[in-house]
């Protein structure tokens, strides 16, 4: 049964999107990549230009944030720079600490693949990547892809999920005049939140470059709150929500004269995470806590030759290693205390032909192998293998691109006790293209289509509290018709771009998974079919008015229906799927000065429900939150920060009986040498 919430609701959303196209006239854009010429000097006059977005120009959607509109957000992870893509939905448990996932036009996080340095980070165990454990602050780019990457080098795994969240870490350019750049910054604030870091470039010689990044961040997590208990409200604070974590990385970078490169890039991460319960009525305080430890190393040969011809090789190895401790379990040893290793290593070969100005074709191959170890009782100690490969051909004119590749997955599986779980090999295709259907105008109309599949992670398979061998696998098509355009007018209104995508996604044996108590248990359930209709929308704007200042702004919209059409006569029947929000919006202004930065950033989910009954007990309140941040260059390697986040102290929660923190501040300042 549909529940129909009050008109009052719609009335908000109203506002907020007139709010928000109000704002857009005045502030910065960030939701697409802007690129800038360097400044050139004129009898003491600086000119300053912006470049077109040329992602509009792609076959499939993407939005980009370069490194400087990533430090303007402020985000204090990769999931919190990630809600302010159009399309996305973030799950998020509350606090720096707690488990943030995220998913692309309701396909779940499993169907998202984050690209890190060129491959893919993986987690067997559970197929959700927690993006709050990735800082944004050593990116130089984070780009959203629907559907897949473009770039056709890429490898074979690549091109397996169903959107692809790719983060670029900053180096040193090889041709850089400084041999030496070091950045070093510490940021506190509310909670007892302590975040220092330290980058470091350095170029040995022309045919090697190296970085190393560090950064710790600490927090107690006891941000207040306020919980009805049905005939009064108590004021709380959060428990057992401290996080501490280490991250360690290491790049290293070779060139030589035959435009031949390898990279290798050593990657280790360690943190303590207290899990915070639900906030649920004489529900004593959670005490559960999680301890992850991860380290991979890999490798990127490059090689260019006979002219039309390019090879890539890549090689990974990762381990991961969760400890998983809850002291309050019923059972009889009082306590449950399991352990995790896994381990995946894993080789790609990627071989591009050029026919011609206007053709390109390219071959994938792609092998891994995954294992997982634990110490509970009876386990399954599961062994996958896992052979891909990608074949892709591309047309590329003036006015019109056309790609298309077809994907072969093939997955064997093993356990040393109980049930295994089905092989699986078929293919997947896709196919994209984009149009100029005018010469003098920079409309452009761009579609694509593409069948995907997802096999059971691991713990949907063989945990012992959930697990099921026979879950069944989901198959996903996707559908969609966009077009985008845009255009300088002038010095003064050097760029203005729209872009809108319908799309429509048919997912078929949709896993979906439920929180429990805590983030760390939670329930899996099949719907048998799933029906996603959206559009998602996006304008940004770049204004000079007066010389040296900078006005931008960057808008988005998404609407997004969600339906279970499993079984037509049940209650849940054309429902709005858990956690999906019909409406979600964001509008991200600012402007700049002679060294100070100052922007505005907002955020808007409507209402959605915690079930797949959508009755008015499991209605959920939708929620705009609002932040401030401002930073100041002075004395040339200087500069200090300042944030507000969530200034009007918005009660609310993204997953019920998990709220979110209300107002915080931080403060920070950072060295450049």
């Amino acid at each position: 049964m549909y529940y129909r919430p009050p008109y009052r609701y719609h009335y908000h959303m109203c506002r907020i999107a007139l709010c928000s196209a109000g704002l857009l006239l005045c502030g910065r854009a960030k939701g697409q990549q802007v690129f800038r010429d360097s400044s050139r000097h004129l009898q003491g006059v600086e000119v300053t230009s912006r470049l077109a977005d040329t992602s509009l120009r792609a076959t499939m959607p993407v939005q980009l944030l370069d490194k400087q509109q990533l430090t303007q957000l402020n985000s204090l992870s990769v999931a919190d720079a990630a809600k302010h893509f159009s399309g996305v939905i973030v799950r998020d448990y509350g606090g720096l600490g707690g488990l943030k996932t995220v998913s692309v036009r309701s396909l779940g996080a499993n169907h998202t693949g984050v690209i890190y340095d060129g491959m893919a980070i993986s987690d067997i165990q559970s197929g959700q990547i927690d993006l709050g454990k990735y800082s944004a602050d050593n990116l130089a780019q984070m780009a959203l892809y629907n559907a897949q990457p473009t770039d056709l080098l890429s490898p074979a795994r690549n091109y397996s999920y169903g959107a692809a969240l790719v983060l670029t870490t900053a180096s040193l350019a090889p041709d850089g005049r400084q041999p030496l750049q070091v950045q070093t910054r510490i940021k506190s604030g509310s909670f007892g939140y302590i975040n220092p870091a330290l980058t470091v470039h350095y170029k040995a010689s022309k045919r090697y470059t190296a970085s190393f990044n560090a950064d710790y961040r600490s927090t107690k997590g006891n941000y207040p709150f306020i919980t009805d208990n049905g005939i009064a409200t108590e004021k709380q604070r959060r428990e057992n929500a401290g996080l501490r974590s280490l991250r360690l990385e290491q790049d290293n970078r070779f060139a030589w004269s035959n435009a031949s490169t390898l990279q290798v890039k050593v990657y280790y991460y360690d943190d303590s995470q207290q899990l915070p319960g639900a906030d649920i009525l004489y529900s004593p305080p959670s005490r559960d806590h999680l301890w992850n430890r991860q380290a991979f190393v890999q490798s990127t040969y490059y090689k260019p030759f006979r002219e039309n011809w390019q090879l890539k090789l890549n090689g990974k190895f990762s381990y991961t290693h969760t400890r998983y401790l809850d002291p309050g379990l019923g059972n009889g040893a009082g306590l449950q205390d399991n352990h995790y290793n896994s381990y995946e290593g894993y080789f790609s070969a990627v071989l591009e032909r050029s026919l011609g100005k206007h053709f390109i074709l390219a071959y994938a191959s792609d092998g891994l192998y995954d294992k997982l170890n634990a110490n509970v009782k009876a386990y399954a100690f599961p062994e996958r293998f896992t052979f891909l490969n990608a074949f892709t051909a591309r047309y590329r004119s003036q006015a019109l691109e056309v790609q298309g590749n077809i994907l072969s997955n093939i997955l064997n599986e093993s356990v040393q006790t109980g049930s295994t779980a089905q092989h699986h090999n078929l293919l997947t295709p896709a196919l994209s293209l984009s149009w100029k259907p005018f010469s003098g105008n920079d409309l452009r109309l761009r579609a694509f289509y593409k069948q995907i599949f997802r096999a059971p992670t691991f713990d949907e398979l063989y945990y012992s509290t959930f697990g099921n061998p026979t879950l069944k696998p989901e198959y996903a098509t996707q559908y969609n018709l966009g077009a985008t355009w845009q255009r300088s007018f002038s010095q003064v209104l050097s760029l203005l771009s729209l872009s809108a995508d319908g799309y429509y996604n048919e997912v078929k044996n949709k896993i979906i998974t439920l929180p429990g108590k805590n983030a760390y248990a939670y329930s899996v359930l099949n719907f048998g079919q799933v029906h996603i209709t959206g559009v998602d929308v996006n304008a940004q704007l770049s204004l000079q008015p007066w010389q040296g200042w900078v006005f931008s702004a960057a808008a988005n919209y998404t609407y997004q229906q969600v339906l279970d059409v499993t079984q037509p006569g049940t209650p849940q029947y054309k429902d709005q799927l858990p956690y999906t929000p019909r409406n979600t919006g964001g509008l991200m202004a600012g402007v700049e000065k002679k060294g100070f930065t100052f922007n505005y950033n907002l955020l808007y989910a409507g209402y959605r429900y915690a079930l797949g009954d959508n009755t008015p007990s499991n209605y959920m309140e939708g929620f705009a939150v609002h932040d401030l941040n401002a930073a100041y260059h002075f004395l040339e390697h200087w500069k200090v920060m300042a944030a507000l986040d969530n200034f009007t102290n918005k009660r609310y929660a993204i997953i019920r009986n998990f709220p979110m923190p209300g107002r915080s501040y931080q403060l920070g300042i950072q060295w450049n040498y």
